[in-house]
């Protein structure tokens, strides 16, 4: 079986009836005109739809004597409903939801990282619950391709916020206070320590204009815009490949 498209992928089973004991000239094998294959009606399989089950015949030469062999095949498609529900759905809600937090104030910032970890966290125990569904392959299917993007999107999230803030926070024109206590003399009780007075040291960060920030504030929320789009637009086309190639495949069996 080859799952390089699961869960969009297409298997094909064939089948061949013959007999290596009696050759062309004691036995041929022929399929009735009227019915070749025949599929009961009330058939069906949980995971599978039968596509179509073309049929024929063959020679084949074993020891310098043709053997007669009859061929059939069936087209199994995979439903994607199991798949959809389980892992494509929740994936793109995460996705979703770690857009969330290109809307809450930048100063908040606990917030902001505990939905990003939450989402990655969550992202991870998906990505490893699809793996169960599958055969051990040693090659990437599409459902892998699609949650490995989504991972990704979610990391990038944390990463634009972290970029973001950095040269937001940086540039602010805040300053670091520390208060550094004096003794007092008393003339009854001597010296005592007077921890509310003394000087202070500000370690002032770069200072930037209040027209530069909004500008920064402002590429923030282009830069959120734009990461939203991107990340919409390419599960849209992965999507969109693999469907197209499904559909690609079953007109050809067609």
């Amino acid at each position: 079986m080859n799952l390089e498209n699961f869960p969009m992928d297409m298997q094909r089973c064939p089948l061949r009836i013959g007999s290596f004991a009696y050759s062309t000239v004691d036995v041929v094998y022929l399929w009735n005109p009227a019915r070749r294959v025949v599929i009961h009606p009330d058939m069906k399989m949980s995971q599978f739809d039968l596509i179509d089950k073309p049929s024929g015949n063959q020679t084949d030469h074993f020891r310098h004597s043709p053997f007669s062999v009859l061929l059939a095949s069936f087209h199994l498609q995979r439903h994607m409903g199991y798949f959809v529900i389980e892992v494509y759905a929740p994936c793109i809600m995460l996705v979703v939801l770690s857009w969330v937090s290109f809307w809450i104030n930048r100063e908040a910032t606990a917030d902001r990282v505990a939905l990003g970890v939450t989402t990655v966290l969550t992202m991870t125990f998906l990505g490893l619950e699809s793996r169960n569904d599958l055969p051990r392959v040693s090659y990437c299917t599409a459902l892998d391709y699609y949650v490995a993007l989504c991972f990704f999107f979610v990391f990038a999230t944390i990463a634009e916020f972290a970029v973001v803030h950095y040269y937001t926070k940086v540039g602010s024109g805040e300053c670091f206070v520390q208060r550094y206590p004096v003794l007092e003399s008393n003339e009854d009780d001597g010296e005592e320590l007077n921890e509310n007075e003394g000087t202070e040291c500000c370690s002032p960060l770069t200072k930037i204009s209040e027209y530069q920030k909004s500008l920064l504030t402002e590429a923030s929320i282009v830069t959120s815009l734009i990461v939203q789009l991107v990340q919409a637009s390419v599960l849209d086309v992965h999507w969109c490949i693999y469907v197209w190639s499904r559909g690609k495949a079953i007109n050809r069996e067609e």
